[in-house]
């Protein structure tokens, strides 16, 4: 969810990028990177552990060198405008909902709950993952908090996974920057928009489905976990927004938004 605050940021990003670019090489055929790895490993998963369908682990690796490969033929076949611009669009329309629901579905999977997984924007603007009962959850938070708050936050530890891999992918050599800065750049952005979308007082303003296995699962993933991890004993609510928090809720979710503008504060972003 939020995705299009985080296509709109990283697209001023890319025509900033774009707009360095052409006033340094005016007279010259527009470049972001060149690919010069050549060897490449593009790594799947076919059995994880636990050997459940599909693991957090499972679904990112394997997608990432899905797209590895896909970009790599991209920028091969069109020009780098061309590229950057369908991979914009995309990263914020399918590529980071698709991960980040699946880092959620993983979660519930792990704990013997099946869902469905629907990472496609919907009336609301948002991505969800469905298919789960209210008792299901409120089962969950019961007999295991710490699965029940990491539900919450599972899409998030999943772009943030991605990251990792992503980062370590650049800088140890064995992908070219050409490939995944676009990907990396825009998950870096929509992760701390997620966070920091709570200074502003944001409110999804979701109302709930009539039917509780249409609902998505999490509604606002950041204020979900807090309220989880502050008072986990109150009256169950799906899609909880910032007027529903409590006053020590809400000094938490400024807390984290704050903080999260470290992940700014990142060599590789910089070298982009």
């Amino acid at each position: 969810m939020g995705r299009y605050l985080s296509v709109f940021l990283a697209f001023i990003l890319f025509c900033g990028h774009v707009y360095a670019q052409s006033g340094q090489k005016r007279n010259h055929r527009f470049t972001l990177f060149t690919d010069t790895v050549p060897e490449k490993e593009y790594p799947f998963i076919l059995q994880d552990t636990p050997s459940a369908l599909f693991t957090m682990r499972q679904s990112n690796e394997n997608f990432l060198s899905i797209y590895r490969l896909g970009i790599h033929e991209l920028n091969k076949a069109f020009s780098p405008k061309i590229s950057v611009i369908t991979q914009v669009v995309l990263q914020g329309l399918f590529f980071m909902p698709l991960t980040h629901e699946e880092g959620h579905r993983s979660v519930l999977t792990n704990e013997g709950i099946g869902s469905i997984s629907r990472p496609f924007f919907n009336k609301n603007l948002a991505a969800y993952v469905t298919g789960v009962s209210d008792q299901s959850l409120i089962d969950l938070r019961n007999a295991n908090l710490p699965a029940f708050t990491r539900m919450y936050i599972g899409g998030l530890e999943s772009d943030y996974a991605l990251m990792l891999r992503e980062n370590s992918l650049m800088n140890f050599g064995d992908e070219s920057p050409r490939t995944l800065w676009i990907e990396y750049a825009m998950r870096k952005v929509s992760l701390v928009s997620y966070y920091a979308m709570g200074l502003f007082k944001y409110n999804m303003g979701l109302k709930e489905e009539s039917n509780e296995l249409n609902r998505d699962i999490a509604g606002m993933d950041v204020y979900g976990a807090i309220r989880a991890l502050h008072n986990p004993t109150e009256e169950f609510k799906r899609y909880v927004d910032y007027a529903d928090l409590q006053p020590e809720e809400k000094r938490f979710v400024k807390r984290v938004g704050w903080r999260s503008f470290i992940n700014l504060i990142d060599p590789t972003v910089l070298s982009i």
